[in-house]
């Protein structure tokens, strides 16, 4: 408001013109007209007459005088004197119509007389070209007329303002819808801020530049969306649940009524009583639903505010939905709607700014209580870890005493054992199903009765105590440690009728086996490989070797996409403390063949437990002791393991189970999955036996998309001399290199 009573100061009303004679297009007859006024002409493109015989004011003849219309959006050009007159200045954008206000310099030689004859020859390219709304002034050079100046800063200066602060409020705001599309609240806002940028744009008369003569409809349909947008933003705003279709059938019919009525002879009422219907409705609802707000016990904060910012906008568009109506032009000439636009939206911005400082708040003191809580959590999740490491502890006690004292028992009873669905263990766990079935024990899906969860239960085949004391140690080797990689024992007991139960978490997923087909995409393949050879780290970090790890003792679980991989079946693992590459057997430990025995090897079993090479020769080579710690529960003569994946330096009898030969299997297994084929065309040992055991070649593993690396380092694992191969922490960590780089 300073800028404009600035710009009023010094200026002068002028020397109005509004008696005129009117020339409609083809006509050489007129008619007297009195302005402001709405001329009926042809909905056609033509050019129509305006002529005036002007006094020239005493204080003016002789000096140059200016001719101004304050308001008009028809192209027009002036002929004094018979003369054709330029415009004072070039209009900002060439199109079908002028922006609004338009001036023309009369030279002096042209007002040394009394009377000056002044014709206005108007094009008439769209319906307001035909509407003269304010009434034309002479004025000094220099100077302006106050109507003049006062349209002009409001359709132009504020129009632009209106343009950039509306555009800059919904750009914010959409970039902040889509940064969190929880949001919703932000990209009502935006439509309503974006949608209504084309109103001060139309205006100021640059829309002509960009879209034509459709720009009236495209402003008409912005418009009503923009309405209906703000409906729902009000909504969103108090918490009042989603707005009512109508809203969006509104919206809709408005958008069809402006769409529909091209051209710029039929767009102009189509699109007035379109927006005024959408606007009217929206600025009706809120008032309402804010001054319903305002009168209850507790209304919402800002309320007052959004009624307020509503108000003020009804004011400034009633005047220009007036003009475009044709009811009357209230400011002439000015169109009070863009500003009011502009300044309804810099209202609700800083209400919702409000509103983001208040959650800001809200949030810095619930992170402070959140910290706490935080620490809290810590704390209990550190007594939680003590008690899981303690649970894990007597778990594997447990199993360790089960395991000495079954060890002791000799052949038991063959019979077998087997659960239905419906059955209950101890009073502890239902069985729901079978699960899988192997030559050392059976697997069922249970629901443990106290919490609903589902486990695994795994029991021996049958009653024999080496059975049995094989599921013990299984136990006591898996409760041993906790890693995301390796399935995670819960429990383990003896039920009243002496069966030895083992629980685990169920790994709702199929086997390595069954995902070979996945092999062929990279990452995927890198990222469980990777996952294997961290699973397997932490085994040897606990002193453990598995001794069976191949595709089916590896299970797949969650989003297949994007799994987690857990090692399984412990039935045949080793504690071994300080085991290395190149650990020596132990007391306790199984060993394997003198060289070149005559061995037997015996089908695989149906389950996932490893096959047994036996030979009558190797029961002189063996040693078997009572190991407090292992154990031996394999008999004299046997070699536990699946041979395609076991270890060549295995036969040798002075090798026990060590690391580097769980990383040979991991190695065979892993050339096998993303090959499609075993690096040696027949088990290891035995190739060895026969005396042509070959190392792996080195075109083995020809795949391009995998990294030089990761070759050189799964190559390595399948080397035939233990000192060769990585350790299972070196396939780790290259491996988990290759497949983050890979993502």
């Amino acid at each position: 408001m300073l800028v404009l009573a600035v710009a009023l100061a010094g200026c002068t009303s002028g020397t109005p013109i509004d008696s005129w004679t009117l020339f409609p297009p083809g006509e050489a007859r007129g008619a007297p007209v009195e302005l402001p006024a709405r001329f009926e002409l042809p909905n056609e493109p033509s050019e129509y007459r305006l002529r005036a015989d002007v006094p020239v004011p005493n204080g003016l003849r002789g000096q140059k005088i200016r001719f101004e219309i304050p308001y008009f959006t028809g192209r027009a050009d002036l002929v004094v004197q018979g003369r054709r007159l330029a415009l004072a200045a070039s209009p900002l954008v060439s199109g079908y119509r002028s922006e609004g206000a338009q001036a023309w310099e009369i030279p002096s030689e042209l007002t040394d007389t009394e009377r000056i004859e002044i014709e206005l020859r108007v094009e008439h390219r769209w319906t307001q070209s035909a509407w003269l709304t304010t009434v034309p002034r002479l004025v000094p050079t220099g100077s302006s007329a106050a109507h003049t100046v006062w349209t002009r800063i409001v359709n132009e200066v504020f129009g632009l303002v209106a343009f950039v602060a509306l555009g800059q409020i919904g750009f914010v705001y959409l970039a902040i819808y889509l940064a969190d599309r929880r949001r919703r609240l932000y990209l009502f806002f935006a439509i309503q801020g974006m949608g209504a940028t084309l109103y001060p744009l139309f205006i100021t008369g640059y829309s002509q530049g960009l879209f034509g003569t459709y720009d009236v409809n495209l402003m008409g349909a912005a418009l009503c969306v923009a309405a209906v947008s703000s409906v729902h933003f009000a909504h969103a705003l108090f918490d009042r649940g989603k707005a009512s279709i109508f809203w969006n059938g509104l919206a809709s019919l408005g958008v069809i009524t402006t769409l529909g009525a091209v051209g710029p002879f039929r767009s102009t009422f189509p699109t007035a009583v379109a927006v005024a219907a959408c606007v009217g409705a929206a600025a009706a609802y809120q008032i309402y639903i804010c001054a319903k707000l305002l009168r209850s016990n507790d209304p919402p904060p800002g309320v007052a505010f959004v009624l307020a910012a509503w108000v003020f906008l009804v004011v400034g568009a009633s005047n220009d939905i007036f003009a475009w109506l044709g009811i009357a032009e209230i400011l002439g000439g000015a169109r009070a709607a863009g500003p009011a636009l502009a300044m309804f939206g810099v209202f609700q911005s800083m209400l919702l700014s409000r509103q983001h400082a208040v959650t800001l708040a809200r949030s810095d003191d619930l992170n402070v209580e959140l910290a706490g809580q935080v620490e809290q959590l810590e704390g209990r999740q550190e007594e939680i870890e003590h008690l899981n490491e303690e649970l894990r502890r007597q778990i594997a006690d447990r199993s360790r005493q089960l395991f000495a004292a079954l060890a002791l028992v000799g052949g038991g009873s063959t019979a077998s054992v087997s659960f239905s669905p419906g059955d209950v263990i101890q009073e502890r766990y239902r069985i729901k199903e079978s699960i899988g079935k192997g030559g050392m024990g059976q697997v069922y899906a249970v629901e443990r009765l106290s919490d609903g969860r589902m486990l695994a239960l795994k029991v021996a085949q049958g009653f024999d105590g080496k059975d049995l004391a094989r599921l013990a140690r299984e136990a006591h080797i898996a409760a041993r440690l906790s890693h995301p990689n390796v399935v995670a024992v819960v429990d383990v007991d003896v039920a009243n009728t002496g069966i030895v139960y083992l629980i685990l978490e169920l790994v709702d997923g199929p086997t390595l086996g069954g995902c070979a087909d996945r092999f062929v995409e990279t990452r995927w393949s890198l990222d469980v490989l990777a996952q294997i050879a961290e699973g397997l780290t932490a085994l040897h970090d606990a002193e453990i070797i598995h001794r069976d790890l191949k595709p089916d003792n590896v299970l797949v679980s969650g989003d297949i996409d994007h799994p987690v991989v857990k090692l399984v079946d412990f039935g045949i693992s080793r504690v071994l403390p300080g085991l290395g590459p190149t650990t020596t057997p132990r007391d306790g430990d199984t060993l394997v063949a003198v060289k070149n025995p005559r061995l037997k090897v015996e089908a695989p079993s149906p389950g996932n437990e490893g096959t047994t090479l036996q030979s009558p020769l190797l029961t002189a080579a063996l040693k078997q002791t009572g190991s407090s710690s292992s154990g031996s529960l394999t008999e004299t003569g046997l070699i536990a393991g699946t041979p395609g994946y076991m270890a060549p330096e295995l036969i040798n009898v002075d090798v026990g189970p060590t690391a580097a030969a769980d990383v040979f299997s991991f190695g065979v297994m892993a050339i096998e999955l993303l090959t499609g084929r075993s690096p040696f065309p027949e088990p290891p040992m035995l190739a060895k036996i026969a005396g042509h055991l070959k190392p792996v070649d080195p075109g083995a593993l020809d795949r391009a998309d995998l990294p030089v690396g990761v070759q050189e380092v799964l190559l390595g694992a399948a080397a035939l001399e233990p000192s060769d191969r990585p350790t299972a922490h070196e396939l780790a960590e290259k491996l988990r290199e290759a497949a983050d780089g890979t993502a």
